[in-house]
């Protein structure tokens, strides 16, 4: 080793010895320095893109999430208009099975009329039809005009069956009045509109 000594430069070889001196002096602080640029060459070439990633896949995972969210209330929102919708349709439905159509209505008038003033304990003294009118949007009112006798309960519970009978029918004018006293009956004059398409 020696005889490779001599062809290095004094000013060199002072320069190694000092350097030498100033390693075994200050190691603990050389070593703590180079473990120190290890720790940053590991920390810039692997944890830090390693963190960036990380962090942008959390991001992305934030993103479809919030996407997933979105689209799940709009699945919400329609699932929940599609069921207004059903509902409002049924409502719809059984407003149309409540219209009379011209047969319905002349059954109706005919003969579920009278039965069911009868089964009230009233009895039909007359009917009278007047003409169809026509009203808004296609809707049509078939005006009644009837007149018939009981007593007061069986008359008043006429009215209220007609008047929450299934069929859209509507009581206009109602007109009751004595008829007589021993037993105590009643006359009543109504006047309906029974509705239709």
């Amino acid at each position: 080793m020696d005889k490779y000594l001599k062809y290095i430069p004094e000013d060199w070889l002072s320069l190694i010895a000092r350097f030498s001196d100033f390693l075994k002096k200050y190691k603990f602080i050389v070593l703590v320095l180079l473990l120190s640029g290890y720790v940053f060459f590991l920390y810039q070439n692997i944890t830090a893109p390693s963190y960036k990633l990380y962090q942008e896949t959390l991001k992305r995972i934030s993103a479809t999430k919030k996407i997933f969210s979105e689209k799940e209330k709009e699945l919400m929102a329609k699932d929940k208009v599609a069921i207004e919708m059903k509902e409002v349709n049924s409502k719809l439905q059984n407003m149309e099975e409540r219209f009379f159509d011209l047969n319905s209505f002349n059954e109706f008038s005919i003969n579920a009329l009278p039965r069911l003033i009868e089964l009230s304990g009233a009895k039909v003294t007359t009917i009278r039809y007047e003409k169809v009118l026509k009203l808004e949007k296609g809707i049509l009112a078939y005006p009644i005009e009837l007149s018939f006798w009981g007593s007061f309960s069986s008359v008043m519970d006429t009215i209220e069956k007609i008047e929450t009978n299934e069929k859209l029918i509507r009581v206009l004018n109602v007109q009751i009045s004595r008829r007589s006293v021993s037993p105590p009956t009643v006359a009543a004059e109504l006047k309906l509109l029974g509705y239709g398409k």
